[in-house]
């Protein structure tokens, strides 16, 4: 590393600062607002042409932020005065650094800079990685006072970048949960497929066996059917997140008409007479999808108005066509989704702080999934007392 300098830049800790700079994943990052922010304070409180963020690496002094150099982002550390100033904690200041023995001579002087104040950033184990400094082409004076405002300066960017750490390394705990979870779930699900399998083919040899449902074992036998029923659709959903994840769930497309599915969806629904189902608007659009996916969103669309609206027995769905799109919406009259829930309605393992039913939170967000890989569109429209209107659409082609 050539040094401009007529005294040393490298400080006896260095690989152990150049590490502790390196922990926090600034270095040759994109600008970032925060920081933009911070040097345009500096250059407009000082009244400077020049105002940087710089962190100092190995070889490099690379520039976070800055204000009045154009599009320079990084300087050669033997020429770069904020090489110099991470030598010492506290500001350093060059009033006119033509009168300054050991960088009259350097790069940066011979450019033309006169002016130069440097706070280091001090990182909470004590190493200084980095600097906010001001620079003018002509000299100037710098008062004991403009020295505490440039330390409460580097005291606030040093701030922001453990905010910045902190974020990053919590979004990266919770993704590296995430994957735990969904990792441990893909097993498990798997796990459970095959026993599953086996009780189903021997409740429905039972069934077979007992065909009176008015007995009590008759009985007995048909909740542990809508049990077993239950269960696998869970383990299915677990097994629909992994495949999603992974990029792994594939799409076997064909024409058909959504009208019909939607009727042939509803069907078990009616014959519990207890619900109404009115289905109105183009019932003969043809889509090209996989049906037996968009069977899937419209039935958990369907008994989710019936799960989370019980007194609605009521349900509205309406077909149109949209900018060569089908647009099917789904609306109960129950009690609504607050304002602040909807954001996060088609998260995965979302469920309502206050929710009384059972399940993983996975159904609305499977669905979600699969409307996206179809090129289409998911969402929501709700009023507090008024209920809730899920709608989707797909491409005609």
């Amino acid at each position: 590393m050539k040094n401009s300098f007529a005294i040393d830049i490298v400080p006896g800790n260095d690989p152990e600062r150049v590490a502790a700079m390196a922990r926090y994943r600034l270095f040759d990052t994109p600008a970032e607002t925060v920081f933009d922010n911070m040097t345009l304070l500096a250059a407009a409180t000082f009244q400077t042409s020049v105002a940087l963020i710089s962190l100092v690496g190995s070889d490099t002094v690379f520039f976070k932020s800055t204000v009045g150099v154009g599009k320079v982002r990084c300087a050669e550390r033997g020429e770069s005065l904020c090489a110099l100033a991470i030598m010492s904690p506290g500001v350093m200041v060059f009033e006119d650094a033509l009168k300054a023995p050991q960088v009259a001579d350097s790069v940066p002087v011979k450019q033309g800079v006169r002016f130069y104040a440097g706070a280091p950033l001090e990182s909470p184990d004590g190493y200084l990685i980095g600097t906010i400094c001001i620079a003018d082409f002509r000299p100037r004076t710098f008062s004991t006072n403009d020295r505490k405002v440039l330390e409460t300066l580097s005291r606030v960017v040093m701030e922001q970048m453990e905010l910045r750490l902190a974020a990053m390394n919590e979004v990266e705990a919770q993704k590296q949960l995430a994957e735990e979870k969904d990792a441990f779930l893909s097993v498990a699900s798997h796990e459970l497929k095959t026993p599953l399998t086996s009780l189903t083919a021997s409740l429905q040899l039972l069934d077979r066996l007992q065909p009176d449902k008015t007995t009590p074992f008759g009985k007995m036998l048909a909740q542990a059917s809508r049990s077993l029923q239950k269960l696998n659709r869970l383990v299915t959903d677990l097994l629909n997140v992994r495949r999603i994840a992974t990029g792994n769930l594939p799409l076997n497309r064909s024409r058909f008409r959504i009208g019909q599915l939607i009727e042939d969806c509803c069907a078990h629904i009616h014959l519990e007479g207890r619900y109404q189902i009115q289905l109105e608007g183009k019932k003969e659009l043809e889509v090209f999808a996989d049906e037996q996916k968009i069977e899937q969103v419209i039935v958990n669309l369907v008994n989710n108005a019936i799960k989370y609206a019980p007194t609605s027995y009521h349900i509205y769905i309406s077909l149109s066509c949209q900018d060569h799109r089908a647009r099917v919406s789904v609306r109960d009259e129950g009690p609504g989704i607050p304002a602040n829930k909807l954001p996060h309605i088609f998260e995965r393992y979302y469920r309502s702080e206050n929710q009384r039913t059972s399940g993983l939170g996975l159904g609305l967000y499977i669905i979600s999934e699969i409307i996206r890989q179809h090129g289409g569109e998911l969402g929501v429209e709700s009023e507090i007392g008024r209920g809730s209107s899920f709608w989707f659409t797909l491409p005609l082609n």
